[in-house]
């Protein structure tokens, strides 16, 4: 996010989604995701939260002129949203998705549009999957530290094991960018 807003990108929708009718803001992964978006783009500016339904209400009549980011609770499956979505023919400045499958899904649905990544929009995706390094992908993406959360949880299931009923706290574990051709204008 905060790579997107220093290209000068103002409007930016972030693609989340809920397993079923779950509180979307209580998943600890996307809490954390969602968390850490809008830090950065009320840093720059403004930050939403809405479901799918008033999402596409109010779209596209957002204000482009200052950053505002959005957050977008998805519910319905993500084919359907991303048709529904490149139907309006309206973009925004950058579309961040929550893992690479998704962000190439977008890429392949904005095409049938005749929108093309990154002429006319940004994108991101997460978990710097071997097709973000496509060339006709090159996705911006990041890359989990998958074998330190893979010990970490080894750890904490030999711990629990060991000590029934013992607390294991949650932990974060860094990030690392790949910075491609897909978050640029």
């Amino acid at each position: 996010t905060d790579h997107l807003l220093e290209k000068g990108h103002r409007l930016l929708v972030h693609l989340s989604s809920s397993n079923g009718d779950e509180d979307l803001q209580k998943i600890r992964p996307n809490c954390l995701r969602v968390e850490g978006f809008r830090r950065a783009v009320e840093q720059k500016g403004r930050w939403l939260f809405l479901p799918e339904d008033e999402f596409f209400r109010q779209w596209p009549a957002f204000d482009r002129r200052s950053v505002l980011g959005i957050t977008v609770c998805r519910r319905q499956p993500k084919l359907e949203f991303l048709q529904r979505f490149f139907e309006t023919r309206t973009v925004p400045d950058a579309l961040v998705c929550p893992n690479d499958a998704l962000a190439v899904d977008a890429i392949l649905t904005a095409l049938a549009f005749d929108l093309r990544v990154p002429r006319d929009f940004a994108i991101t995706g997460y978990d710097n999957d071997p097709s973000s390094r496509l060339p006709s992908v090159d996705l911006t993406t990041a890359e989990q530290d998958l074998p330190g959360i893979c010990r970490a949880a080894v750890e904490a299931l030999v711990k629990m094991i060991e000590q029934p009923g013992c607390e294991v706290s949650g932990r974060t574990f860094p990030s690392r960018l790949f910075i491609r051709s897909s978050s640029g204008r």
